[in-house]
Order: C-alpha cells, then sequence, then structure tokens
C-alpha cells in the first residue's frame, strides 16, 4: 500500500531546463535507468501545464505513492541538484499533512492546499467557492430561559431572618430553623 500524497511540482523555466539536462542521460547524477524512470513519472503526471508568458512548469500528480523510486528520485535527489529558487513543490499527504520543498513560491500557478467538507446532503467549500447545501427541513425554536443562582430544588434565601451563629439567610421561607446551627426561628 504505502503512503499516497497528492504532489504539485512547480519548475521555472530555468529550473525546468536544468531537470531537462540531469535527465538527457548523459549526467553522472544518475544511471540511465534512473534517468528513464524519472522520465516516466513526469510522462505520468496528472496534469502538466506551461506558463506561456513565463515558460514555468506546473506538474500534478494525485495520489501517488511517496516511496516509489521514481518518485524519491524525482522529488529528492533530482530537485536538490536544482537550485532551491527554481523549484517549489507542495506535498498534500493522504492524512492531511502537508510538506513543502524548494522556495520559488512566487511562481504563476499560486497552488496552495484547501480543505472541503463534504456531507451527503452537499458539499461545503471552505473557501466558498462551491456550496451546494440543501435548505433546512425544519425549524426549530428555541426560548432561552432566565438562570437563576441557586439550585433548581430550593428557593432563593429569604433575607429577613438572621441567626445568633451570624447566619443571615434561610433556605425556605416556611423554615423553622436555621439551616447553619439548629437555632428555632422566631
Amino acid at each position: 500500500m504505502g503512503y499516497r500524497s497528492d504532489v504539485a511540482l512547480v519548475f521555472s523555466k530555468v529550473g525546468w531546463e536544468k531537470l531537462t539536462e540531469l535527465l538527457d542521460g548523459q549526467h553522472t547524477a544518475f544511471s540511465v535507468e534512473e534517468c528513464e524512470s524519472v522520465i516516466d513519472l513526469l510522462n505520468c503526471a496528472d496534469d502538466h501545464s506551461i506558463d506561456s508568458s513565463s515558460g514555468d512548469n506546473l506538474l500534478v500528480w494525485y495520489s501517488i505513492k511517496s516511496s516509489a523510486t521514481n518518485a524519491d528520485l524525482l522529488f529528492d535527489r533530482a530537485c536538490n541538484l536544482i537550485d532551491d529558487e527554481q523549484w517549489y513543490r507542495l506535498d498534500l499527504g493522504e492524512d492531511g499533512a502537508t510538506e513543502y520543498g524548494g522556495s520559488y513560491c512566487d511562481n504563476p500557478f499560486d497552488i496552495c492546499v484547501s480543505h472541503n467538507l463534504n456531507t451527503s446532503e452537499g458539499d461545503i467549500s471552505l473557501s466558498g467557492k462551491k456550496c451546494s447545501i440543501k435548505p433546512p427541513v425544519k425549524y426549530i425554536e428555541l426560548t432561552v430561559m432566565e438562570v437563576s443562582p441557586w439550585p433548581l430544588s430550593a428557593t432563593p434565601p429569604v433575607d429577613n431572618y438572621t441567626c445568633s451563629c451570624g447566619n443571615s439567610k434561610l433556605n425556605d421561607v416556611n423554615d423553622k430553623s436555621c439551616w447553619k446551627c439548629g437555632a428555632p426561628v422566631k
């Protein structure tokens, strides 16, 4: 099985040229088989876009096994041979964890992570772009109850009695004795 991720990888025009130079089979950093493996991975990207004005490249893979050899070759070894300012990688793991690599963040593709909630009633997008929620079936009216500082079973103390023990409150209007010391109420 292995751990799966959605991966977006951006190369500047210079970074892409350096990558293709590394994979031409003449570079000593990779064997011919390794070059072919990385080229296969590049060709298997779910999306490959090129920005027409800058020549930057965006490659996206969905549910790629990040422990695969060809992914390791590209994401770790090849990218690390290219200047960090020429590439940027964003991984979104199956558990929601995100990993970043490279420092070419100011690219024309503006890749980012967005989280969505999906329900059987409709989809909710926290980014606000998609929302198809059904209206509620019924509305429930709530009435706010007055909250008493006293327990529900007791009535508020009566303030018209002070016992010789210093107790100035009674638990009930019908109390015959002080609750604190037991002296009779007069």
